[in-house]
């Protein structure tokens, strides 16, 4: 009886979720029509261009493809070396090393997430110049845990919700070092339809995710300095930071379309040293809507 509820579950969440996008499509037609508009005058470089697949929902990020990363490394690496010189909690998981809300705090990463490449990518993947949501900078020591976001998941409980999550290691990072690891999107949705509810589906065990998935199938984003990827998190379950036997320093910044976006954006502020560097740029603008923090 359980098995036979699934189903119907899943078709009246995903129902529902379509409507509310469609009502909300209507809401924001005029200036999504700006942002398909303005996605095609972004710079481009043909090996970019569409590079996330489609079915998989993630692309590998080979240090060197975007040249601003380099840059991002050393910086990483400093206010982690601050940050180590002061006293920690025990058994930490994640530190917060930085989470800047607008260029003065750190222009070095802005420039990184705001570069033609990188919106090239993501305006490829959502269709429209996106909105960004946020800029992070975590460090994970060595830990012995297993809770909340070391367990696989994805963000965001819906079925439709699409993003594009930008990943950086900025230390050499190997399999011991708890690193972000992602099921492809085709995978993720085999096993959340097995399991049920998208809201049953907030944390999911290794033990769970391997009754309909193989363990071959997980990718961890590991080696050298400024290895990246881009993953919609949304899509794809995934995990990190259990780190057992070294440490991970990761940068990570995220977009998403005008549909999915909340109404109420995130921290990040089109401020007067965005304007100073940026002008006037359209485009830019659109990615950092906001103006004031109400």
């Amino acid at each position: 009886m359980l098995a036979a509820a699934i189903p119907h579950r899943q078709t009246l969440e995903r129902t529902v979720e379509h409507i509310r996008r469609a009502a909300k499509s209507v809401r924001v037609r005029t200036n999504r029509a700006q942002r398909r508009q303005l996605a095609t005058t972004i710079p481009r470089r043909p090996e970019l261009a569409h590079l996330i697949d489609e079915q998989t929902g993630y692309a590998k990020l080979p240090f060197g493809t975007i040249k601003e990363v380099a840059p991002a490394i050393e910086l990483a690496q400093r206010l982690m070396h601050d940050r180590r010189a002061m006293k920690k909690t025990e058994d930490e998981d994640l530190v917060l090393l930085s989470q800047p809300e607008c260029y003065e705090e750190a222009p070095i990463f802005f420039e990184l997430a705001l570069s033609n490449d990188v919106l090239q990518i993501a305006t490829d993947y959502l269709g429209e110049v996106p909105i960004m949501m946020r800029i992070k900078l975590w460090w994970t020591p060595i830990n012995s845990n297993l809770k909340g976001s070391q367990l696989y998941h994805r963000d965001g409980q819906n079925w439709l919700k699409r993003q594009a999550k930008f990943l950086f290691v900025m230390n050499d990072v190997d399999e011991t070092c708890g690193p972000f690891t992602f099921m492809p999107a085709d995978v993720s949705l085999r096993v959340a339809t097995a399991l049920g509810s998208v809201h049953d589906q907030e944390r999911v065990t290794d033990e769970s995710m391997f009754q309909y998935a193989n363990p071959a199938d997980a990718i961890s984003l590991v080696g050298p300095p400024g290895t990246g990827a881009v993953v919609d998190s949304s899509r794809c379950f995934h995990f990190g930071a259990r780190a057992r036997g070294g440490e991970r320093l990761m940068l990570l910044f995220n977009f998403m379309g005008s549909i999915d976006a909340p109404q109420r954006m995130g921290g990040m502020l089109r401020s007067e040293g965005f304007r100073q560097r940026f002008g006037n740029d359209p485009v830019r603008e659109l990615v950092m809507p906001r103006t004031s923090k109400r």
